[in-house]
């Protein structure tokens, strides 16, 4: 700057500059030469400086598409395509409004690079603008199928006597239902009192009589007993209240026990 001044003012350089000036310079003197050498100077830092803005807003404009390329990718996802292989998708509607949103901003910032330098990175922006818009949403994935149970075979038909025959088999065996006896009348009642009475074994003497004999009790209900008598039995009721034979059998004959007896009159007391 001190050599371009000098020149300017005509103290620095004087002689040497006369020298080696050409021709068409010296015609227009020191003062005019340095005016225009300013001028050239400064047209050439104007240049510079545009230049360095305009390479400073691609290299922005450049950075911000990549951001908004990585998170695209991101955002998407793939499905299986209905004609067969896969396909991108978006997981909702509010993911695409994100996506463009976020394109249109780094587009503002390529707008501000000039159109020459920015150019080839505003076209891909548009294409992907026009792209996300046509992207479908993920369509739901169905829920994991559940294991279906083994389907049990049908049961071979059987022939109708085949089945009657195997359901008589599972079917439980009925209860025995107890047999009753054969009676014989061996016994005579007789009254000794208001209240005592005998059975005596008239009939069937040598043998033993298993009877059942029924009487009222002081509740006033009919109480009933089992005996085995083999020649007389004394009885005590209420007055004037005679004792009823309900049943009677010979021990041991046609099937004739207490056992069998007490099975007939469960309600009975032995």
């Amino acid at each position: 700057m001190e050599t371009l001044a000098g020149v300017c003012d005509g103290t620095v350089g004087r002689t040497d500059w006369a020298l080696t000036m050409a021709p068409s310079l010296r015609i227009a003197g020191p003062r005019s030469i340095c005016a225009q050498v300013v001028a050239v100077l400064l047209t050439a830092l104007v240049v510079l400086l545009g230049t360095t803005n305009s390479s400073r807003a691609q290299s922005e404009c450049t950075s911000a598409f990549e951001r908004w390329s990585k998170l695209s990718a991101a955002r998407t996802r793939t499905q299986p395509a209905a004609g067969g292989g896969h396909e991108a998708c978006l997981p909702t509607e509010g993911v695409r409004a994100d996506l463009l949103l976020a394109l249109a901003k780094t587009r503002s910032i390529c707008d501000a690079a000039p159109n020459q330098s920015g150019k080839q990175t505003k076209d891909m922006i548009d294409i992907n603008a026009s792209a996300i818009g046509t992207v479908p949403v993920c369509r739901a994935e169905p829920p994991p199928a559940r294991e279906q149970p083994a389907r049990q075979q049908p049961a071979k038909q059987q022939p109708a006597k085949e089945q009657q025959a195997a359901t008589k088999a599972i079917e439980p065996e009925p209860a025995p239902v107890p047999q009753r006896v054969r009676q014989r009348v061996c016994l005579e009642v007789s009254p000794v009192g208001p209240d005592r009475f005998v059975f005596a074994n008239h009939k069937c003497r040598g043998r033993s009589v298993l009877v059942v004999i029924e009487k009222k009790g002081p509740s006033g209900r009919i109480e009933c007993k089992g005996y085995a008598i083999t020649r007389q039995l004394t009885v005590a009721t209420l007055k004037d209240a005679r004792p009823n034979i309900n049943y009677q059998c010979l021990i041991d004959e046609g099937g004739c026990n207490k056992a069998q007896v007490a099975a007939i009159f469960p309600e009975c007391d032995w």
